[in-house]
């Protein structure tokens, strides 16, 4: 099952480069987003129906639709900021709090799902995915008139082969691939050896050449984005145990009775984005006052505060060992201390990054350049699932009990030491990297 969501998680993340490039050159961000919503909506309704095979092509269908769906969303609202607008960050903040918003109500499909049937659960998501399709298409004249168009409207409609456009072809080898997708679902190490990894090489040699013809302001800020993108692999692959290894932590080691009713494991993957919520406002209003002071922390310092507190987290988990009763069972609050810690840490990076690549990034290159953003965190998954594995028993044993939890905790102690020390590491050396990303002179740094 690691083995599967690593997959899934990877195929999330890889598609963004391919559907952020084919915004950047014909799409256009905006038709990119609607076909990737549409898609997304199918492959939910589609997992309504009771079979292995549906499930894992309505698994792909998501997969392909975040790849069109998830960059371009977010170079759309890029759109709406001029490049110094001090905004920018507030407005990434507020974007990742309504994301969660939507996130934190998953406990619904969940609850559907555990209580009910699990395919019930992920029908809800498809029609939640439709409403917010319908939504976007609505609100698109009034506050999106002439920004995030195809970029060669004639190219876009212009026919090949005789008989179909380009914007037709788009979609007939979307279909073409989705049972690719779905075979490499279940084959992560062919997705991982064959796919992810020659994509993360070429991806990484390109943008590598890039920096060799262009001019010194925008190859250094490749170099710092090449810097920040091993930062952001590491963070996401400690943050996605919270859906692997930790979901079975708190299957067998949480106490999850609350004034005597005991929770379903499922519910507490909404903690997250209940903590987003609540803190992205006030995280917000932090970044605003340094703003008015001319104190605003730099994204590179910003990012290192936040892959600390990943390490804090794990810590915190590695520590609630000492306080678990005679059953390896430990007390809710250190659940939801290590949440509280990651959610700050996410705000502190994810928002901030997103804007400072839409930033930084040449024009002819802020859809791969977000799409290879996106592509770390494909890597993060993968690696994810490597990590969830070393907290199993030996030969697939599943542990329970103290044994369990001393098997997790081993782990999350190393995760937690890394994490700091690599948070720590990034903010002693931000204020060079401000430097690079804010090269001329008069330009105020990231």
């Amino acid at each position: 099952s690691y083995n599967i969501k690593g997959a899934y998680g990877a195929l999330l993340y890889i598609g963004p480069l391919i559907g952020g490039y084919l915004a950047d050159k014909l799409l256009g961000y905006k038709k990119a987003i609607m076909i990737g919503a549409f898609i997304m909506s199918l492959g939910h309704l589609v997992m309504l129906v009771h079979n292995e095979e549906t499930f894992f092509l309505g698994l792909a269908l998501v997969a392909l639709g975040t790849g069109y769906f998830k960059p371009n969303m977010v170079n759309t609202l890029g759109t709406l900021y001029t490049e110094n607008d001090p905004r920018r960050d507030v407005g990434f903040t507020i974007f990742h709090m309504g994301v969660n918003l939507g996130a934190f109500l998953m406990f619904i499909p969940i609850f559907v799902g555990q209580k009910y049937d699990w395919h019930y659960g992920f029908s809800l998501a498809g029609f939640a995915m439709a409403l917010g399709l319908f939504t976007f298409m609505f609100f698109n004249k009034k506050y999106l008139s002439g920004k995030g168009e195809s970029p060669n409207p004639e190219l876009l409609h212009k026919k090949v082969l005789g008989f179909v456009t380009n914007y037709q072809l788009v979609i007939i080898l979307s279909i073409v691939v989705l049972p690719f997708y779905s075979y490499l679902l279940r084959h992560k190490e062919i997705l991982d050896f064959y796919i992810l990894y020659p994509m993360g090489i070429l991806f990484i040699v390109y943008m590598v050449y890039q920096v060799f013809v262009r001019d010194a302001k925008e190859s250094n800020r490749i170099i710092v984005f090449l810097i920040l993108f091993f930062f952001s692999v590491m963070f996401w692959a400690f943050f996605e145990q919270g859906d692997t290894s930790l979901g079975l932590f708190v299957e067998k080691n949480l106490d999850k009775n609350i004034f005597g009713y005991e929770l379903k494991s499922g519910v507490f993957q909404a903690l997250n984005s209940f903590y987003i919520i609540v803190f992205a406002p006030l995280v917000s209003m932090v970044w605003q006052f340094l703003q008015t002071k001319n104190k605003d922390l730099s994204t590179p310092l910003k990012m290192g505060i936040g892959v600390s507190l990943n390490g804090v987290c794990f810590l915190i988990f590695a520590t609630s060992m000492y306080f678990a009763d005679t059953n390896g069972i430990v007390p809710l609050y250190f659940y939801l201390l290590a949440y509280m810690a990651i959610t700050l840490g996410e705000l502190c990076l994810y928002p901030t990054s997103l804007s400072m690549v839409s930033k930084i990034a040449p024009n002819d290159l802020k859809g791969l350049m977000m799409g290879g953003w996106m592509l770390s965190i494909a890597f993060a998954h993968s690696l994810a699932s490597m990590i969830a594995n070393t907290t199993t028993g030996e030969n697939g044993v599943s542990l329970v009990g103290f044994e369990a939890l001393t098997n997790y905790c081993s782990v999350y102690k190393q995760i937690g030491l890394f994490a700091l020390l690599a948070g720590v590491g990034l903010a002693l050396f931000s204020k060079k990297l401000s430097k690079m990303i804010a090269l001329e002179k008069n330009e105020p740094i990231v």
